[in-house]
Order: structure tokens, then sequence, then C-alpha cells
């Protein structure tokens, strides 16, 4: 009798039996089938119930598939399934080939890796709803599909593995055994996907990785990750390099984390030998560690030729011993055993932290046209000769026109300085800068000049800055209030316009027209001075 459940609307749950029966007398309300099970034929239908179905094959992929899948390669380098083992296979089978059926390879034990094939199973399902109905069956339809069942709904109702298992159960039978439940716990860690480069995952990885060694003896020399060595890409944390030859090693992203003086035991329901301990030792547990361990890397791979179970590792550059592995597990010095273990002495390596500011600063400067407000200063120094500097801008004191708020203007013998400063402040005040004095960072002070403007590029400018601007200039000029509101509300009008020029530019520009076409007429030098531009400037316009 057949035995399938509606768990939600076009979805449904089941065991062999009633995949069976629908394969082979068709059904109104599904088009698609995922099978969980050990055994991926379609004549395990005949096998078992004595149903002998036809079949066409759409495609087989296996991890490490050397042909054209792109998706069996990626599952060979970056997952935890044995290379060579079928992924996935997909095609048309039932009653006048009807139904789409994809076939995962899975044994119903605690240590069965179902984590990696969540993605490709979730993705099935939602075709399978999209089309009309899928049916998720394995063998008892209590476990292995139950767990697949579980993980949709976790993804799609953002529920906890607790609360996606009760509201199945609600619905159908589900019994996920140990470690398919631990692996639904990891699934929502990551956010209800599987994040291959979250330190969640790679925990996990390693711990599979060290369950099939001391299965079959045999390392997959697919699974060693790159060698940052060699590798273009670059760590955003830190670097580890060989401390004689400064070869880099790893980065901070390829270490496996631990609890200092606790057992590593937290995938013991799922590798049941491979169980982590502490240290007998009483006080051992409040020792600092002096290793790291790490996820088994490329250049690892001559320190296990023959597969051997441990041995030394050695940079690939000098030959210099730099830690060790273990297969079985190595002891921490804070008490801890970690297994597997593929662990560096932290007094054979340095590691080179990145500067985030430094990071940032590069970052701000390919960003510096997207930002709301300039960031960019002059700096002058009263004792590096008055070099400029570009550096970022912090601390503020205004300098006023006579050198008020200068903290040494009262002792300071190089009165020159001040007046070149002055000059300084001058120049940028009439080109809509503003001028800070600060004395902040340094033991000597500095001034500092900076766009007050708030947009982006040199065209926005505030309308305030504007008018007080060129009202300055006329006002130095000795223009009349007639010639001075003309040429105001020029500047005014030429916003309208798209003028890819300084605003500075287009006021002299502007003044020096108005001044040529009324009786109140300024010369070019005058107005190049008063408002610092160049009088080839302003000529050419």
């Amino acid at each position: 009798m057949q035995k399938f459940d509606l768990v939600r609307e076009n979805l449904y749950l089941g065991d062999i039996c009633a995949a069976a029966e629908i394969l082979k007398n068709g059904s109104s309300e599904i088009s698609h089938v995922l099978t969980v099970l050990h055994c991926p034929s379609i004549s395990v239908f005949e096998e078992w119930r004595n149903v002998k179905l036809d079949s066409k094959e759409i495609k087989e992929v296996y991890v490490g598939d050397d042909q054209d899948s792109l998706q069996g390669k990626e599952f060979a380098t970056e997952s935890a399934l044995p290379s060579g083992n079928l992924l996935y296979s997909l095609g048309h089978t039932g009653k006048d080939l009807k139904f789409t059926r994809m076939v995962v390879f899975a044994y119903d034990q605690e240590w069965e890796n179902l984590l990696d094939l969540i993605d490709i199973c979730l993705d099935f399902i939602d075709a399978g709803r999209k089309e009309k109905g899928v049916l998720v069956h394995c063998f008892a339809g209590q476990s292995r599909s139950a767990s697949m069942v579980i993980a949709y709904l976790m993804r799609t109702e953002k529920l906890s593995s607790e609360e996606a298992l009760v509201s199945l159960r609600q619905r159908a039978q589900a019994s996920p055994n140990p470690g398919f439940l631990k692996q639904l716990d990891l699934f929502e860690r990551m956010n209800f996907k599987v994040d291959r480069s979250s330190p969640i995952y790679k925990y996990f990885r390693l711990k599979a990785l060290g369950y099939l060694f001391s299965k079959d003896k045999k390392f997959d020399r697919l699974k060693l990750r790159a060698d940052p060595g060699i590798s273009n890409e670059r760590s955003s944390r830190s670097t580890y390099e060989c401390k004689k030859c400064k070869r880099v090693l790893l980065f901070q992203e390829q270490v496996i984390d631990h609890t200092r003086g606790e057992a590593d035991s937290e995938f013991d329901d799922m590798f049941k030998n491979m169980i982590g301990e502490v240290h007998k030792n009483p006080g051992d547990h409040q020792n600092q560690c002096t290793s790291i361990f790490v996820e088994p890397l490329n250049w690892m791979n001559s320190a296990m030729e023959n597969d051997v179970s441990e041995g030394k590792l050695s940079c690939p550059k000098c030959q210099a011993k730099v830690g060790s592995f273990d297969w079985s597990g190595s002891y921490c010095s804070c008490g801890s055993k970690i297994v597997p273990a593929f662990q560096l002495q932290m007094n054979r390596v340095d590691v080179i932290t990145v500067n985030h500011d430094a990071k940032k600063k590069r970052k701000n400067k390919h960003d510096k046209n997207n930002r709301p407000e300039a960031q960019y200063v002059l700096s002058v120094d009263l004792c590096s000769s008055l070099t400029p500097l570009m550096r970022p801008l912090s601390g503020e004191l205004s300098l006023n026109e006579s050198g008020g708020n200068d903290p040494n203007r009262g002792s300071n013998p190089d009165r020159g300085l001040i007046v070149a400063f002055k000059s300084i402040a001058t120049m940028a005040d009439r080109n809509m800068f503003c001028c800070e004095w600060s004395h902040k960072e340094r033991d000597w002070p500095c001034i500092r000049v900076h766009s007050r403007t708030v947009g982006v590029g040199n065209r926005t400018v505030s309308s305030n800055g504007d008018y007080h601007a060129e009202r300055r200039f006329c006002s130095n000029l000795g223009m009349s209030n007639q010639t001075v509101k003309a040429a105001q509300k020029s500047v005014q009008k030429s916003e309208e316009f798209d003028i890819r020029r300084s605003p500075i530019s287009i006021a002299a520009d502007v003044i020096y027209i108005i001044t040529q076409l009324s009786d109140d007429k300024k010369l070019l030098r005058d107005i190049s001075v008063a408002t610092g531009v160049a009088e080839d400037t302003i000529r050419n316009s």
C-alpha cells in the first residue's frame, strides 16, 4: 500500500512503495520525484516492489567528473563528497516517461554526508513545485527524504531545524538520524545555505575528510586546498609565512579554530571513531595555544605520499619543518585534541596582519567620486619647508585672516612662515576652500586646506558659498552695486547649464564679461588676482 503525505502545497513526502505506485500508474498531482537512496538505478523498484519502469537518462554528474561538468569538478575540490561518487542523476521515467526523476546517492547512516547534497535537492524541489508537484522519498520515507524536506521548510519558511521537524511531524512521520539532525543544525547556522566559505562548513568538511580516511586509508588529493603561496588571491585578514624563508604558507581563512582547553566533540554523533578529547593533565587546559590547526593545503601533498597517516610538514621552499599532521588527531598545548590534525607551530611561522586602515584608505581613493563630501586635504607643516602632504582630515581649528587662532602666534620667531600661511589661507578662501589650523596629530602645528563643498566632483558647491565668494570677489574689485547684482544673477543662471568648469572659474568669467559690458570696467589682471583664476583661463572662456 502506498504511503505518502502532503506536507505543503505541491510537496509530498513518501516511501519507496509510494514512489513505485505513482511512477507505475501516473499521477495528476505529481510531475517530479526526488529519490534519496543508496541505490540510484531505476531497477530498485523492480527489485523491491516488482515494478518494472522505463527510463530515459538526461544526464549523470559525478564528483570530479572530467567530462564537461563544471559542477562535478567544483564538488571534487570544494565539498567533502568522495571523488568518483555519483553526485546526482536526472532522467525521465514512469508511465509514458512523464515524470522527471532526480536521484542522489545516500545511506541512512549517521556519518553520511547529506549537507553537500542539500542545495541540489532543494533546487529540484523548487522546480517540481512550480510545474505541478514533487514527491520526495527514500526507503522508509522518515530519515533521508524527511531531512531534505526539513531543510526545504527551513529555507522557505525561515524555521529552525527543531521548528521544521515539529512542523513536518504534524503532517507525516519523520525520524532523521542524529547525524542528519546535526547537519541540519549546521545548515541553520549557515543561514539556510551551504556556504563553503564559512568556518562552520570548513570544520565539517575537515571532519568528513578525516572520517573517509579512517575508513579507506586513502586521501583524495583533489580535496587539498589551493596553495596560497602560488595563488593570485590575497587574504582579507592575516597571512602566515615561513619564518626562515618568508614563503607564504596559508591565509587566516584556512585556519580551523578550536576552543582552548575544550574537547573537540561537536561531531561525535556523526563520526564516532573521531572523538576529540582533552588532555588528562589537569593544568594543561590553562596553557596558551602554541599551534594553529589548518585545512590540508596543496603544498602538503608530498608529505602525504603513499597515504601515510602521520608525518611532518615542511616549508615547500626551504624545507624547514613548520609543523606536522596526524589523521587520528593531535593535542594542542592547551590540552584539546583535534581530530584530524594539520598543525603548524607558531614559533616556526610569522603572522602578517593586514592593515585595515591602509585597506580603507585604498578603497576610499577608488571610491572618492561617490563620496557625499570631499575628503582630501592639503597639509603644510611649519617644520617641513611648506611641503604639501596629502592626508585625511582630522581635528579642526580655524585660522582667521589675522592668524588669531594660531596657538603659537606669540612665541613663534619665524614671522615669515606665518605670513606665508596667511597667504595660503587667503588663496584658499578665494577658491572656496576651508583653512584650518591644526596641531593635534603632530608636535608642531600645520595649516590644512580642504574642500568645504558638498556634492560630487568640482561642479557641485553650496549656493551659500557661491554667493559669499562671488560677493567678496566683487567687493575686492570695487565694483558698483548694480554691476555686482548683474554678476550674481548671471552666475545663478549659469547653474542651469551643465558647464563642466570650476564654480570659481565660472564666477571669474562672469565678472569679467559683466565688467566689460558695463561702464564699470576692470582689468583682466585685477580680476585674476581677486579670484585666483589665471588670466589665460578667463580670456579663453
